[in-house]
């Protein structure tokens, strides 16, 4: 019986691990795609661009955001590290001030999970958005659930393309 215990010991710590799942790249300059992205709860922005550099483990999201056709840039720099730990920004307002927000990047296999948290006004606000990449690498989906003191507020399906 030992015998047969340590073969099967053996067999178990001599199989391979199984493979992690490759964490695709999300550098470069990514457009909101308005016609192919919907929203429910809140109207999404006119126009969304998003330029990526990847920094060692450190991500430098530039967030472009013009809220209606016409209206005024929102312009960010947000620096989050891949290590799953809280690292604090400032999101911009409409009326140019700006307020604390912490972001954190997670991973659920190849979609990365940035989950940022905020308060306005004394509510919790929180935003988790799912970043998925498409096999070709020039789509960008992103799926975000909003709350508003731990209950949900808006949904949004934002796709994106790569700019060359």
């Amino acid at each position: 019986m030992r015998r047969l215990l340590l073969a099967v010991a053996l067999i178990a710590f001599a199989a391979p691990a199984p493979a992690q799942v490759a964490k695709p790249s999300f550098v470069g300059t990514w457009s909101m795609d308005a016609a192919r992205s919907e929203s429910e709860g809140s109207p999404l922005p006119a126009v969304i661009t998003w330029t990526v550099a990847q920094h060692g483990d450190t991500l430098v999201w530039d967030r472009e955001i013009i809220n209606e056709a016409g209206g005024a840039k929102l312009l960010s720099k947000v620096t989050v590290g891949l290590d799953g730990k809280p690292w604090p920004n400032k999101a911009p307002q409409a009326d140019g001030s700006s307020r604390d927000a912490v972001y954190a990047i997670t991973w659920d296999g190849a979609t990365m999970v940035v989950t940022i948290t905020s308060e306005i006004e004394g509510m919790a606000i929180t935003q988790v958005d799912r970043l998925a990449k498409a096999a070709d690498g020039t789509t960008l989906t992103v799926t975000r659930d909003l709350t508003v003191d731990g209950e949900p507020y808006a949904k949004a399906v934002m796709v994106f393309a790569k700019r060359p």
